[in-house]
């Protein structure tokens, strides 16, 4: 099953979060290799962030421990453990 891409703003805001947390950008960015990731892609590029596409089965590891040590609040924010 494929996920559905986010959209532009969408992706920004998890780019600031992300660069908010470890005051940086991420070095690389993951992406499923079934996931339609067009603007992901585009915008990681634009970003200076490498591109790397993975089978889903490997991101499983990192989605389990990301859902069990954070979660969003009600107004979108990351809250750590």
């Amino acid at each position: 099953m494929t996920a559905a891409e986010p959209t532009r703003p969408q992706f920004r805001r998890l780019l600031k979060t992300a660069q908010r947390h470890k005051e940086q950008l991420p070095k690389t960015l993951l992406i499923a290799r079934g996931d339609i990731a067009d603007l992901m892609t585009r915008e990681a590029t634009h970003q200076n962030i490498t591109v790397v596409r993975v089978p889903e089965s490997e991101l499983l590891i990192f989605i389990a421990e990301a859902r069990q040590g954070s979660t969003m609040t009600p107004n979108n924010r990351w809250r750590g453990p």
